[in-house]
């Protein structure tokens, strides 16, 4: 008898030191700004500052649920031949954030090579029309996280949001 009563407490002590973990957790859905690939193969990962990752695929409609810790770092979101969005420095000690809608946007970069893996040659129209969503990107693309407004940069093949550039 007293053996299951200790099991019993050990058991309620274990299942009431989840309650005081400060679990965080990271919402969102992936949208097309001009792609026409499928949503669904979108991952979203949560990189801390720590070193720790948690990541998670979307949903066939794009939308995504990620439970990560308490800790400082970076989520990125990758869908192929679309550029990767980053939002960095993202401060601990929310509770949930919610992205609400990510335009996932279209890359140059899925014309660079051909289908043998040989560098193909990009014409005058497709680098206009890259030139044309990335500036579309710039101008009207902002997301609102935390009580901050943050708008784009690109760096490389990544639209970034960042917290320490944020207004």
């Amino acid at each position: 008898m007293k053996y299951k009563i200790a099991i019993i407490l050990m058991l309620m002590l274990l299942a009431g030191q989840k309650s005081f973990c400060q679990n965080s957790s990271i919402k969102g859905k992936c949208t097309c700004l001009n792609s026409k690939v499928r949503l669904s193969d979108g991952i979203v990962s949560f990189y801390s500052h720590s070193g720790k990752q948690f990541s998670t695929c979307a949903e066939l409609d794009g939308s995504f649920n990620l439970e990560i810790g308490d800790e400082k770092g970076e989520i990125v979101i990758i869908l192929f031949n679309c550029y990767t969005v980053r939002i960095k420095n993202i401060p601990p000690g929310f509770k949930q954030i919610d992205l609400q809608e990510i335009k996932m946007v279209d890359s140059c970069y899925k014309y660079l090579f051909n289908m043998d893996g040989s560098l193909a040659y990009l014409d005058k129209a497709t680098i206009d029309e890259q030139n044309a969503i990335r500036k579309e990107v710039l101008e009207k693309h902002k997301i609102r996280v935390l009580k901050k407004e943050l708008r784009p940069y690109f760096s490389g093949d990544n639209i970034v949001f960042d917290f320490n550039k944020g207004n």
